[in-house]
């Protein structure tokens, strides 16, 4: 007891003091003090019934890096996902995945456990305040190795419970970026590794990322997004969903992330005179493109330049006011994703 104590002091102890991949690593030491294993993931994920896994963030250790790559072609047998629901009071377990899953729906995901060694599974789960969201510890043994006992499933779960909540302490002490980017309600916020692996994420940013890539599952970044964010021109994502900007400090990406209002603001009528003006046209063409009058294409314009915060600003000269403001309608027009090509399609 004694030690056990002893390994609960350092634990939290190093919580509050060590970054998060350091906090893990010494944490996954004194778990093999208790319980031997091969491979582990530490993160957050959603489960549910009926719906596929989505992985919210995820560190891995030991476990090959073309796991996740792979995970899209199995993730709607994932079978883990569906042990978890099976016992959902359960905060610690351990299966033999071969023993369990042994309906024929759940092949293609035992090929790919087999391929990669996830066979002997034990984790812990602590539920975060967003209903279907876990945190998880989980520790494998691979191949034929002896799978894990009640003995140490017990001998450990005290450990692995205390270890869960050490890192969800330890994420929001150490999630604290200085940045200059906006910090308000309308902004979440993540941290990646530079190879677009999510490490932490606020609530709200994977359903963000799913506004505007329906499919998306995690735990890496969307390819276009990471892209995006690591072009040193930009290093931002501009989408008709999503809005984003990052900035490096050593191989850790520090992403802000808001929804892209701007152009949900916009009526169907004044995103086609948007596009007019993005193409180049004045307000006598765009009125005669649509059938109505320039006053009409005037007033959609001012409604436009109030949804885009153009009002107000620009040269005091009244000509020179309204060539700014076209020219900033077209820069924004431009920069969004699909916005250079929309004027072709009028």
């Amino acid at each position: 007891m004694e030690s056990s104590n002893g390994m609960f002091v350092e634990l939290l102890s190093t919580a509050t003091q060590y970054s998060p991949s350091d906090f893990q690593h010494n944490t996954l030491q004194l778990l093999r003090g208790v319980c031997d294993f091969d491979m582990a993931m530490w993160g957050v994920v959603s489960f549910a019934r009926h719906a596929r896994t989505v992985y919210q963030s995820i560190n891995l250790y030991d476990v090959p890096k073309e796991v996740f790559g792979e995970f899209g072609t199995v993730a709607d047998a994932d079978g883990v996902g569906a042990l978890v629901l099976s016992h959902p009071d359960q905060d610690v377990a351990g299966f033999n995945l071969r023993q369990q899953l042994l309906d024929p729906h759940y092949r293609d995901f035992m090929a790919y456990v087999d391929r990669f060694g996830f066979h002997n599974l034990l984790y812990a789960t602590r539920p975060q305040s967003k209903q279907g969201a876990l945190n998880f510890i989980a520790l494998f043994r691979s191949g034929d190795r002896t799978p894990y006992t009640t003995q140490e499933v017990g001998c450990s779960s005290e450990l692995l419970r205390c270890a869960v909540l050490g890192g969800i302490i330890n994420d929001k002490l150490s999630f604290q970026p200085t940045t200059t980017l906006r910090t308000d309600s309308n902004f979440v916020r993540a941290r990646a590794s530079t190879s677009g692996v999510l490490l932490a994420v606020d609530g709200g940013f994977v359903e963000l990322l799913q506004r505007q890539w329906p499919q998306y599952r995690g735990p890496l970044l969307p390819g276009e997004l990471l892209r995006a964010l690591r072009d040193p021109r930009r290093y931002k994502f501009l989408g008709r969903h999503l809005i984003a900007a990052a900035f490096t400090v050593a191989d850790t990406l520090y992403i802000m992330a808001c929804p892209n209002v701007r152009q949900i603001e916009l009526t169907p009528r004044q995103l086609e005179v948007a596009c007019l003006v993005a193409s180049g046209c004045s307000n006598k063409e765009i009125a005669c493109r649509l059938a109505s009058s320039e006053k009409t294409v005037a007033n959609h314009l001012s409604a436009i330049y109030g949804s885009l915060g153009l009002l107000g600003k620009g040269q005091a000269n009244d000509a020179n006011r309204e060539n700014w403001k076209r020219a900033a309608l077209i820069r924004w027009w431009m920069e969004h994703p699909g916005g250079a090509e929309s004027p072709r399609h009028v």
